[in-house]
């Protein structure tokens, strides 16, 4: 199973307005990646790029040597990338089980159940919530239904877009938790975009820093997290 991701100067952006400048990174097989960036820096317009919800003007999008560019959103999903939207986005009147199943509508009943028991035994509360509307759940619980059921495709590639958003901090464990079950047990490659840099910088082993729709540093979590980089990003424009 791989997983690898290259964005080659990619120019992409919303009519006239470019979100990113010429950005370019790299996801290595069963790595976990963060980008980091203030708001409006083009973090969540990369991950729309990849999954082709925004095409990008000039560049390159390969995933496993295939170029992505041109392709719909749910062609992206069948060449095995997840996308877990910013905000949750679990279906509220709708069970927890119904929301799991979802992810699973292009494989076997048989798989999906077999996913399902996984994810049940791994974690017991969505099992204890199975029945309930998605929309009764806490916050931290919605965001681990809306990341299991991405889970449940068997993703080789699995993009998050802010999954601490709207989460109080005794519940950002579970993101830790669920980020490092999808790299070791599932095997999948993780891009993480946080804005919370404790939690991303804890979960990846390396990082690249947006600014302004450009990268303007990459490196290891340790050294963006020792360095000055981040509070440049942050507070200066």
């Amino acid at each position: 199973m791989t997983g690898s991701l290259e964005i080659d100067s990619v120019w992409s952006g919303y009519g006239e307005a470019m979100a990113l400048k010429g950005a370019s990174l790299s996801v290595e097989p069963g790595s976990v990646v963060a980008l980091l960036g203030a708001n409006g820096a083009g973090k969540s317009t990369m991950l729309r790029t990849i999954t082709g919800q925004v095409r990008p003007r000039k560049g390159k999008v390969r995933f496993d040597g295939e170029d992505l560019v041109g392709l719909r959103p749910d062609q992206t999903l069948d060449r095995g990338i997840a996308h877990v939207l910013e905000g949750r986005q679990v279906f509220a009147t709708m069970t927890v089980r119904q929301n799991l199943e979802l992810g699973a509508t292009k494989r076997g009943r048989a798989e999906c159940a077999e996913s399902i028991e996984m994810l049940f035994e791994r974690f017991p509360i969505l099992q204890e919530k199975e029945g309930q509307r998605a929309g009764q759940l806490s916050g931290g619980q919605q965001q681990m239904v809306a990341i299991s059921r991405a889970f449940m495709s068997r993703p080789r590639l699995l993009l998050l877009d802010e999954p601490s958003l709207g989460l109080a901090p005794v519940m950002l464990p579970i993101v830790v938790e669920l980020v490092n079950w999808a790299r070791s047990v599932l095997g999948a490659s993780v891009l993480i975009v946080e804005q919370y840099t404790s939690l991303a910088l804890r979960v990846a082993s390396y990082g690249y820093l947006l600014k302004n729709g450009s990268i303007v540093f990459e490196g290891r979590s340790d050294e963006l997290s020792a360095g000055d980089a981040l509070k440049n990003a942050y507070l200066s424009h």
